[in-house]
């Protein structure tokens, strides 16, 4: 497990000075998705033993981290609800609490677990719900999350600072995707063409969305370029 661990941390990196020196707009982890595909798809053609169980390594230590993947977006979802101060200032006001573990608060173990067991919680109810679209354990996740924070008054980079490490394994899981995609490729070339317009068709209304929810709620604009190409 160790070694498929470099090996998707190692593309990742790639993707990242591949970005940085050719100055792309492409998210490094999605380069080092590509790169890992690339990868995987030359080495079908070998056989040995060596290469095949480096593939199955490879294969199951990312099919776990992508088990987890919705866990990974709850840090960034926090971050846009405590900058939605239409939100702070209406909704979760009357829920002010005073005083709770000042200890715990300064340790960015408590935010980690705060997380984690937030998305548990979530992923509870969801299960319970017969897998219901409404009931989203990201969704449950960030709720709690923010509620917590705002309640006690914290802010975000302090919060942060103790999840930082699930926003970094976001980068992982997306060169883990490259799994994924390797195993069902010759469905993917079949459908190509559908598969194609509904990316673009999914995207656009993720960018316009994203603006009108932005202005609706008076986001600067330096948030707001920021958020579009994530859209």
């Amino acid at each position: 497990m160790l070694r498929a661990i470099f090996i998707i941390f190692f593309f990742q990196l790639l993707g990242e000075a591949i970005k940085k020196f050719f100055e792309m707009r492409i998210p490094g982890p999605v380069l080092g998705l590509i790169l890992l595909l690339v990868v995987l798809i030359f080495l079908k053609r070998f056989k040995t033993a060596a290469i095949t169980n480096l593939k199955e390594d490879v294969i199951n230590t990312s099919n776990y981290i992508l088990n987890y993947l919705s866990l990974l977006f709850v840090p960034i979802g926090v971050g846009v609800v405590m900058h939605l101060s239409y939100l702070e200032n209406n909704l979760f006001k009357v829920l002010k609490l005073y005083s709770i573990w000042v200890y715990l608060q300064a340790e960015p173990l408590f935010w980690l677990t705060l997380t984690i067991g937030s998305y548990l919680i979530g992923d509870y109810f969801y299960k319970k719900s017969k897998l219901f679209p409404l009931v989203n354990p990201v969704a449950i996740s960030i709720f709690i999350v923010s509620l917590v924070l705002i309640n006690l008054d914290i802010s975000y980079e302090r919060y942060f600072d103790g999840a930082k490490f699930i926003h970094f394994m976001l980068g992982p899981a997306t060169v883990a995707l490259a799994i994924p995609i390797y195993k069902q490729f010759k469905v993917i070339q079949k459908e190509a063409l559908s598969i194609s317009a509904s990316l673009i068709v999914g995207s656009l209304f993720a960018i316009i969305s994203t603006f009108i929810l932005c202005e609706i709620f008076k986001i600067d604009d330096q948030v707001l370029f920021s958020m579009l190409p994530r859209s």
